[in-house]
């Protein structure tokens, strides 16, 4: 079991949050373990878990403590080519010959032009803006100094997708030690979500980025698999609130 205070996130929450990692080790000692999160006292505090799916027996102990399911998240990669890919393409023919890609300059102020776009709505399938306690607001909030957070990581890049040169959704790629690059934020604006932008995205970064999209999301889990992507990896993730 991980504990991490997640300092950064009290300026979203307006309180203490804490993120509790457990593995299948940690389920298979569930009963000492969690008394052991019992033991830790939280006091007006967003407590969120992450556990690995599977054990019912632990998820349900957990929500008779009083925390609550939000979602599952889906990690996942490339696999393989699709055979219809080209057709797709085919398809949206008309439509790519308006889309482009541009990249924003690593510079804050450029940075925060496109991070003022992000509004309440432009996240609604997340677990923050989904969360009865938390909602659209916060989770706007929260989005917007994610991003200004990435801006620091010396191995992050942000684009935009354009659509007759109007900007109808933005995406912030970080590289890893392996070089592979992680998908770690992006969306499509309220304005523009249509399914076809939706495929075009996915279709110009496949074969290169690892990412995660929430069980609450199953139209870009199945935009991912109709391009080559299964997951990998699953986890539930409950949340307590601590008065």
């Amino acid at each position: 079991m991980k504990i991490t205070k997640a300092t950064w996130e009290k300026r979203n929450f307006g309180m203490d949050v804490y993120e509790i990692f457990l593995d299948k080790k940690d389920l298979r000692n569930f009963d000492e373990v969690f008394q052991e999160i019992k033991d830790q006292g939280f006091q007006k505090a967003y407590v969120v878990i992450k556990m690995p799916v599977g054990n019912l027996k632990a998820l349900h102990a957990l929500e008779d403590d009083g925390y609550r399911f939000l979602e599952t998240q889906l990690y996942l990669n490339d696999y393989f080519q699709p055979k219809d890919l080209e057709l797709n393409i085919i398809r949206n023919e008309t439509i790519r010959d308006n889309l482009t890609i541009e990249q924003i300059p690593k510079i804050r102020e450029k940075w925060e032009e496109i991070i003022q776009k992000i509004t309440p709505g432009t996240f609604d399938t997340d677990r923050v803006s989904l969360d009865p306690i938390l909602g659209k607001e916060i989770a706007c909030k929260r989005y917007q100094n994610w991003c200004r957070d990435l801006f620091d990581d010396l191995n992050s890049s942000m684009h935009v997708r354009k659509i007759n040169g109007e900007i109808y959704g933005f995406g912030i790629d970080v590289v890893d030690k392996t070089g592979s690059i992680a998908g770690v934020l992006g969306a499509i604006f309220p304005s523009y979500r249509t399914t076809f932008l939706g495929i075009s995205w996915i279709d110009n970064c496949a074969g290169s980025v690892k990412t995660a999209v929430s069980s609450n999301n199953p139209s870009a889990t199945k935009i991912h698999q109709h391009n080559g992507r299964i997951i990998y990896k699953m986890r539930y993730v409950l949340r307590k609130k601590y008065d």
